[in-house]
């Protein structure tokens, strides 16, 4: 990313796309769309072109891979979490773990560029078990530093934000009130616009590493 002309404004404007709905299609193929070069070895830049047709459909049908597991894993989470506190924690871990599997999926999808190809679960799970823990460290990791990172940023602005409001108190209430609203929405859209340029850096840096792991590991999928 950092080789590439322009990348920090790059992954800013695709993490602004990130964060409006359907939009948020062309980002997410962008990310799989590169990242589908690696286990080939390639190490272009980052595209100058992100709003493309082929972007958006790869973007859409990693969309809906993500939600398909994300409903199952909800699903599964919620009926571990009936057991008191091993069933919440084991919850939590099957939730993540599928999430992981899910951004593989999605990978597979990009390289090979066929929607069917993400739900192949027998190809996934084969090469998954070659290095698993490898494939966590891919998968999880950048999301993690992202979470921490956002975690962070709402800490930092909740903290500034108190600050800045501490003036509103020595003037009329009800200016004050309407004051206190306006740095309230300002800074949660400012805060959000960030979280999303965090979450988007992830999702190339993750894509990519996945990818990585696809040529290392499971380089077989790479035959059209």
């Amino acid at each position: 990313m950092k080789d590439s002309p322009d990348w920090l404004s790059r992954t800013a404007l695709l993490g602004i796309i990130q964060c409006v709905p359907i939009l948020n299609f062309f980002a997410l193929g962008y990310a799989l769309n590169w990242s589908r070069e690696v286990p080939f070895g390639g190490k272009s830049p980052m595209p100058a072109k992100i709003f493309s047709g082929a972007n958006f459909e790869i973007g859409f049908y990693a969309f809906v891979i993500t939600l398909v597991f994300s409903l199952v894993g909800s699903l599964g989470a919620g009926i571990l979490a009936i057991v008191p506190l091993i069933g919440a924690l084991a919850g939590a871990v099957f939730a993540a773990g599928l999430a992981a599997v899910a951004c593989l999926c999605c990978v597979r999808m990009g390289i090979k560029q066929r929607f069917g190809a993400g739900f192949e679960l027998g190809a996934v799970w084969n090469g998954i078990m070659r290095s698993p823990g490898a494939f966590l460290a891919a998968a999880l990791l950048p999301v993690i530093v992202a979470g921490v990172t956002v975690a962070v940023v709402t800490a930092v602005g909740g903290f500034l934000g108190m600050g800045m409001s501490v003036p509103f108190m020595f003037i009329h209430a009800d200016i004050a009130v309407a004051l206190v609203g306006l740095l309230v929405i300002v800074g949660g859209l400012i805060l959000y616009v960030a979280s999303c340029v965090v979450v988007m850096t992830a999702t190339l840096v993750t894509d990519r590493a996945l990818a990585h792991w696809v040529g290392r590991f499971a380089s077989e999928w790479i035959a059209q």
